[in-house]
Parts: C-alpha cells; sequence; structure tokens
C-alpha cells in the first residue's frame, strides 16, 4: 500500500485514481514483459488484479473503445502515452500525468523486483521515459 500513498501524496490524485492508474500501467507492464516478470511484479503488489479491475482498461466498455482509437501496445514510447492517457482521463486524472505517474511506479518496481525482472522494468522505464 505504500506505493498507494506515495502517488496520492506526490501526485495529488486520490486513493481510487491511484489504484486505476496503477492498474492501467499494469496492463502496459503486463504487454511488455515477460509472464514470469509480470507474476514478480504481482507478488510484489499483492493487490495488482484488484487494482487492474479499477483500471479502465479491466472494464470491457473502455477497454474497447480505447483499443478501438490506440491499438494494442505495440511498445512504442507514443502508443503507451496515448493509451495511458486516455485512461487516466478517464479516471479523472490529466493525461499529462501520465510520465511521472510512470516513473513513480516503474522505479519503485524497479528498485524492489529480483535481478532478472528488474533488467526488464528497467528496460521498459528506460523505453518509456526516454
Amino acid at each position: 500500500m505504500e506505493l498507494i500513498q506515495r502517488l496520492v501524496k506526490q501526485l495529488k490524485v486520490n486513493e481510487g485514481q491511484a489504484k486505476g492508474g496503477v492498474g492501467a500501467l499494469l496492463f502496459v507492464i503486463r504487454d511488455q514483459v515477460a509472464p514470469q516478470t509480470f507474476d514478480a511484479v504481482k507478488t510484489l503488489l499483492p493487490d495488482a488484479e484488484a487494482w487492474m479491475q479499477l483500471s479502465p482498461e479491466g472494464s470491457e466498455g473502455a477497454m474497447g473503445m480505447l483499443d478501438g482509437i490506440f491499438g494494442k501496445v505495440t511498445g512504442g514510447k507514443l502508443d503507451a502515452f496515448a493509451r495511458l492517457g486516455g485512461h487516466f482521463q478517464s479516471l479523472g486524472i490529466s493525461p499529462t500525468m501520465v510520465k511521472p505517474f510512470a516513473e513513480t511506479v516503474l522505479s519503485d518496481l524497479r528498485d524492489r523486483l529480483p535481478i532478472g525482472a528488474r533488467d526488464q522494468v528497467a528496460k521498459l522505464h528506460d523505453a518509456l521515459m526516454a
């Protein structure tokens, strides 16, 4: 829960927005890393599945609409930010918050994951933050 509270404090979002935003970002992470790495992420974040259900990605209507507009994340930074920006907007978070939000979450994961998983999340972090 410390990640959620850090997001609330640092980024001035409410708890529901923080959980939904992490959930949306978890869908991007899941699509971009090996299944074992995502399992390690879920081990670090035991509420990950619940947060993913709170994100717009977890609700069929928003997911279908956004996928129709932006398509699945293909590894491109613009695709990921566009998709997350739409999700964040539906949570009442400014799309301009995607980068600081992703930076906070990915940095936290990178610092706490075991080495193999850490490397994959670090690559994702570097690709999105470049």
